[in-house]
């Protein structure tokens, strides 16, 4: 674990890398039925019902079909690079306060561009130069729809996500992140139930996130509200939830997780997202008696981040890239919704009621209000 950024004397931030976060690599810590193997059929699944636009896949078509095989190292490799040239591309256009809805010419342009790319990139790997011009061109135009706004290559359609990099805070479009975010766990719920039957049903879980950035949410019923820190109440983009209660009745004390949403990555919005979730963890750990830690979510663009709230330090992940590292995103949101609420940072030998909460000592419990 690298040092990554000192908040303050006493409250230190750390940044782990996303391949190193246990959460979604170790098995112990997921549930049985959420394998690698389930994560790329569900892959499969929304790229068959055209809910994301698979770039390798199309590739790899495009290359059959002209008699080139290559391994599927190489493909990704050559997706890769397409993906962070635009991605890079349409953040420079953001920070330079630019349109980044393009004419058609620039978009002409820059599919010609594409082509002379990628018709380089399979010429190094020894295809002939009419195949890869061929390749290059019949794959790019696929690409071409005005949705996608410029140089990206893999992306999600926008009727299943809105488009994710903009100018500025747009509450439609946190409510559609939001939704989405709903729906790409019901697509791996489906893949689930489909391979291991209905049986299934009893282990998946029900959690769902809801959009709170309209709506307070306030301590648990009966806290001091004259406290030095304030009386408590904030509005995080999103919670995630074991219910659809009324948004106006949610407490810290009923909150698994919450997600904080920007509209690009930058410096500063990372700062202030960060120094927000900051907060939200604080909040949740000091109403939540039975939460060890808490683990959350900071969505900047396209880029994802888990962040890991502790009573003496935070950790977050790099990122990925929500519309590139399909697979990890897809991991990542079905294991928030299924995970053993153990490694979600509660300690299961505190339970809550009506009353408040319990703790299990020597087989009595003994109340923790």
């Amino acid at each position: 674990m690298e040092y990554w950024i000192e908040l303050n004397s006493c409250y230190k931030s750390f940044l782990t890398a996303w391949e190193n976060c246990y959460f979604f690599h170790a098995a112990h810590s997921k549930p049985d039925f959420l394998t690698d193997d389930m994560i790329k059929k569900a892959r499969a699944f929304v790229t068959e019902k055209c809910y994301y636009q698979d770039p390798v896949l199309a590739l790899k078509q495009v290359a059959s079909a002209a008699g080139i095989a290559l391994p599927h190292d190489d493909l990704e490799a050559i997706v890769f690079i397409m993906h962070e040239r635009g991605t890079r591309w349409l953040k420079e256009q953001l920070d330079d306060s630019l349109s980044s809805h393009l004419k058609p010419a620039d978009l002409h342009d820059d599919i010609v561009i594409a082509k002379c790319r990628v018709r380089d990139a399979l010429i190094e790997l020894q295809v002939s130069e009419d195949k890869a011009v061929n390749v290059a061109g019949m794959w790019c135009n696929q690409f071409q729809a005005v949705e996608l706004q410029g140089r990206m290559i893999g992306h999600w359609s926008t009727s299943a996500c809105p488009w994710l990099y903009d100018k500025q805070r747009d509450t439609i479009k946190e409510k559609g992140v939001v939704d989405f975010f709903n729906k790409a766990n019901s697509w791996v719920d489906k893949v689930i139930t489909q391979e291991q039957g209905m049986s299934v049903l009893s282990k998946l879980h029900n959690r769902i996130w809801l959009h709170t950035g309209n709506a307070l949410i306030r301590p648990k019923t009966g806290a001091n509200m004259t406290t030095q820190f304030g009386p408590g109440c904030h509005k995080p983009d999103a919670v995630l939830m074991d219910d659809t209660r009324p948004i106006d009745s949610i407490e810290w004390t009923d909150i698994i997780s919450a997600l904080e949403i920007k509209y690009r990555n930058t410096k500063s919005l990372m700062e202030e997202a960060t120094n927000y979730m900051l907060e939200i963890g604080r909040l949740i750990l000091t109403n939540q008696l039975n939460r060890r830690y808490f683990v959350g979510l900071l969505l900047l663009g396209a880029d994802l981040f888990v962040c890991i709230y502790t009573h003496g330090g935070l950790s977050i992940t790099t990122a990925i890239d929500i519309y590139r590292d399909t697979n990890d995103f897809l991991n990542c949101i079905a294991w928030f919704k299924h995970a053993d609420l153990e490694f979600l940072g509660y300690d299961k030998s505190i339970t809550r009621d009506d009353r408040g909460f319990k703790m299990a000592l020597r087989g009595e419990a003994e109340s923790a209000h």
